[in-house]
């Protein structure tokens, strides 16, 4: 019988020596880097994503502040480190401690799919479809569904990049709504949206 490893919880010791240090790093964004190229933005998103996991809540202050801190600013840099912050801590907390931040959130994400710079804009698409996949549940069918439909609609007829965040986005969507369902053949929230997502995409799909 294989004998357990003593656990420290040095991850979550380091908490708050960590996770500035990784937020500060996501504001060094490479506008010229390609797709798959990794920079130091990325790395930092990958860490905190990771460090999410393994700390659950410990770090959602610390990420909130920054969030609060630089969701607003004039530096896009700082505003895109911002949007990635919040999408990177989605999988790790639980569900009710994010709940009610993704609730307050979802506003202000829809309307940074209209910000006048592409890597923003993806990043709001991006962590909309985090959202989706992780916290569905958290997302009001009345309330928050016919604006995140739209924006995720428009985002289909940007970049190629921006529409592959809102394809993704609307995948997730379709799964977290599609589960309302205890028959073959009811309808559900997304039901009255069907012809148009189709449609979008179809369009998408042509360019």
């Amino acid at each position: 019988m294989t004998e357990l490893r003593p656990f420290f919880n040095f991850a979550g010791i380091a908490t708050r020596e960590v996770v500035p240090v990784l937020l500060e790093l996501l504001t060094h964004q490479d506008e010229d880097a390609a797709d798959d190229e990794y920079n130091t933005a990325r790395a930092a998103y990958q860490c905190l994503s990771l460090y999410a996991l393994c700390v659950g809540g410990m770090l959602i202050s610390d990420v909130l502040q920054f969030v609060e801190a630089n969701i607003r600013s004039d530096d896009w840099h700082k505003r895109d480190a911002a949007i990635s912050a919040f999408g990177a801590i989605m999988e790790g907390p639980e569900l009710k401690v994010l709940d009610p931040l993704v609730k307050q959130a979802l506003p202000v994400l829809v309307g940074m799919m209209d910000d006048q710079v592409l890597m923003v804009k993806d990043s709001a698409a991006y962590t909309l479809g985090k959202i989706c996949e992780q916290c569905g549940p958290a997302i009001d069918a009345q309330l928050h569904l016919p604006s995140l439909i739209q924006a995720l609609f428009s985002g289909l007829k940007d970049s190629p990049r921006m529409a592959s965040s809102c394809c993704w986005a609307l995948m997730n969507l379709a799964d977290r709504f599609g589960r309302d369902n205890t028959e073959e053949g009811e309808e559900n929230a997304l039901s009255k949206y069907f012809k148009d997502s189709v449609s979008a995409l179809l369009q998408t799909t042509e360019r």
